[in-house]
């Protein structure tokens, strides 16, 4: 799930295994972002950013300025995603369906609730079961690696101690491509690890949007190569962000532009033509 601010988190574990709330001091940012970045700390998202193309990432994290008009592009799809699991959270609080639904669809006010609703209805049936009691939702946790904090807000930590992740996406995911590409994976098990000094298994708990919706739950396996890796990952960026001078755009991975909500303040930075003025004449 999102690192929302305002989600539930939890303090330290009694011995009956379950965590406590929090006291609400405890749960407020700052006014002022304090952290590596000048937006704060590093989280998987915001390193994503960077390893996608360093321009993303200046941009995303305040490295460099956005303009004052800039205005976040739509994303229905991330709504849908955003409605789902706020919906899937407030049941594992405690909340009844009715409940459950209406806050998912005041997290996602411009959103169909069809298009959601029957992800939370499979979510209910294929994944829920296997959850649990759970020991934690929303679990907020800060790992340090060689000095840089990372913001880590754990979905779920289920029943047996396994760390839960749930996505919604219309694509069934590729098992080979997630392990190599996923951050969560390694920054939430070192997360746990620094947290409570045990590992646990992470998986995924994934909703895919077809005509016929599909559950699909997928283990990501954590090894200390794939945790170095992220570290090594994390140094480099941070690298990038402290010298913004040397940063430029990378149209040439697999990613290119596509999607990126900055493509239209990098054409203004860096000479793009805007997607909108190109055009294919047939010779």
């Amino acid at each position: 799930m999102s690192t929302n601010p305002n989600a539930m988190t939890f303090g330290k574990k009694p011995q009956g295994g379950f965590r406590e709330p929090m006291p609400l001091t405890d749960l407020l940012e700052p006014a002022v972002a304090e952290g590596p970045l000048p937006v704060g700390n590093w989280s998987p998202s915001r390193l994503l950013d960077w390893l996608l193309c360093p321009a993303r990432g200046a941009w995303s994290c305040g490295v460099w300025e956005l303009p004052a008009e800039f205005e976040w592009p739509a994303n229905p799809d991330a709504q849908v995603g955003v409605a789902t699991h706020r919906y899937a959270e407030a049941r594992l609080n405690g909340a009844s369906v009715d409940e459950a639904r209406i806050a998912g669809a005041d997290a996602a006010l411009d959103t169909d609730p069809e298009e959601w609703l029957p992800l939370t209805d499979l979510w209910e049936t294929a994944i829920r079961p296997a959850i649990g009691t759970p020991q934690a939702t929303e679990q907020r946790l800060v790992l340090t690696l060689d000095g840089l904090p990372v913001t880590c807000v754990l979905d779920v930590i289920d029943e047996v101690g396994t760390i839960r992740d749930l996505k919604t996406t219309k694509r069934k995911p590729n098992p080979i491509d997630i392990a190599r590409k996923s951050l969560q994976a390694p920054l939430y098990v070192a997360a746990w690890r620094q947290e409570t000094g045990e590992a646990a298994p992470f998986v995924l708990d994934y909703l895919i949007r077809n005509k016929t919706p599909q559950a699909l739950t997928l283990p990501v396996p954590v090894t200390e190569a794939s945790i170095d890796r992220a570290r090594r990952q994390l140094s480099w960026a941070q690298e990038q962000a402290d010298n913004p001078d040397s940063i430029v755009p990378n149209p040439y991975t697999a990613y290119g532009c596509t999607g990126c909500p900055f493509v239209r303040v990098c054409a203004d930075q860096w000479g793009f033509p805007h997607p909108e003025t190109v055009t294919a004449e047939a010779p």
